[in-house]
């Protein structure tokens, strides 16, 4: 579960629903099972 911290939003992510942290937007991740997971970091929005 994604989690944005001082925020009410929590968002699970999935291979086909992955989620996208904005520069400095504080945020945890509770995994529930057994994941895996990539970070790739941009200089401009994706598409």
């Amino acid at each position: 579960i994604y989690t944005i911290v001082g925020s009410n939003e929590e968002r699970r992510l999935t291979p086909d629903q992955p989620g996208l942290v904005l520069p400095e937007q504080l945020h945890f991740v509770t995994p529930e099972g057994p994941m895996r997971m990539q970070v790739e970091f941009y200089d401009h929005r994706p598409r």
